[in-house]
């Protein structure tokens, strides 16, 4: 299915992206299972994962990468899961801050 996405906060540094926010909008039935194949994908790309800590309808994982941080987060909505979100916020990790 088609993902809605909404983006913003975009920065570049010599043509390598270090900060952004997106979210996705998707189906999602278990948050865990998603963020567990997303984090694959992550590690596959060379970054490097910080385990991902599940709380009921929601999973979260930090990865890190050359000077970058990127907190994946997975919501699954509970009433409309069709309407879940997938969140990714990637900031310069000497920037101290957790979104």
């Amino acid at each position: 299915g088609a993902l809605a996405r909404a983006t913003s906060d975009v920065a570049r540094k010599s043509g390598e992206l270090v900060r952004v926010n997106s979210v996705f909008a998707t189906e999602v039935d278990d948050p865990s299972g998603r963020l567990e194949g997303l984090e694959k994908a992550f590690i596959t790309s060379g970054w490097a994962s910080s385990g991902i800590t599940a709380t009921g309808s929601t999973a979260v994982c930090f990865f890190t990468k050359s000077g970058r941080r990127c907190q994946v987060r997975v919501v699954r909505n509970e009433l409309d899961p069709a309407m879940s979100r997938i969140s990714y916020h990637l900031v310069p990790s000497d920037a101290a801050t957790d979104g």
